[in-house]
């Protein structure tokens, strides 16, 4: 995981396989976000793999920030594999999730499959 900051802004880019194993890092990573960001951008191109375990704490995190009224954005392209897996595991959206009221799903049209 690479971590690039700015004044109001996080960007995280994760790589290779993104499972259980590395949800108490990003979790960690996450909160330290909701604290100090306005913006959290997350890039996921060089990711090889995502589990479910991943894709429920993204969503998490989304919820969370939107509460606060914060952003959460997939930077670049999603890769085939994780788009698969998005897809899979039910949480592609055409629109909005219900509870996070005028917030666009992290999910929504950002994928390739």
């Amino acid at each position: 995981m690479k971590k690039t900051t700015g004044a109001k802004y996080r960007k995280l880019t994760f790589e290779g396989d993104i499972t259980l194993r590395e949800v108490s890092t990003m979790a960690d990573e996450f909160r330290e976000a909701l604290k100090d960001s306005e913006h959290l951008m997350i890039n996921l191109e060089g990711a090889t793999d995502i589990d479910l375990s991943v894709l429920q704490l993204l969503c998490s995190v989304h919820r969370s920030l939107a509460e606060k009224g914060k952003q959460l954005e997939i930077d670049g392209t999603i890769p085939e594999t994780v788009s698969r897996k998005v897809v899979e595991a039910g949480f592609h959206r055409h629109l909005g999730c219900s509870f996070l009221n005028g917030h666009q799903c992290i999910w929504t049209d950002a994928l390739t499959a």
